[in-house]
């Protein structure tokens, strides 16, 4: 819903569809969260910035939903492969702490295999 001022100088409400793909992917953490960080970020110095810089940040938002739409139906499409492969290329929190608890092992085990006798290259 928008408001605008009519042909009457009157304010009046228009409102638009919302497709399916937006109502389902709209309180997704990811799209939740660009959201919120498009808000936020939106320069609000003169009224075309900031409705130009909406709309722009818009299509953005809506590529996102379009996307995560795509692998929705990627994921239903392939059964249960294609819900481990959702989880993978949506899975960015997991991704992230694997990451650091492989960095983690593996940097324990260099503490734990450092033999200070063999920094010379005179230990067998």
């Amino acid at each position: 819903r928008i408001e605008i001022i009519g042909s009457s100088g009157n304010l009046e409400a228009v409102y638009f569809p919302i497709p399916d793909h937006v109502v389902q992917f709209w309180e997704s953490s990811v799209i939740h969260k660009y959201r919120d960080n498009m808000l936020d970020n939106i320069p609000r110095d003169t009224p075309e910035e900031k409705v130009k810089e909406f709309l722009n940040k818009s299509e953005d938002l809506m590529e996102g939903i379009k996307h995560r739409a795509r692998l929705s139906r990627w994921r239903e499409k392939w059964g249960s492969i294609g819900k481990m492969l959702y989880l993978v290329v949506t899975g960015r929190k997991f991704w992230l702490v694997s990451a650091i608890m492989a960095t983690l092992l593996v940097n324990l085990f260099l503490l734990v295999a450092y033999d200070e006798e063999c920094i010379h290259d005179d230990c067998e």
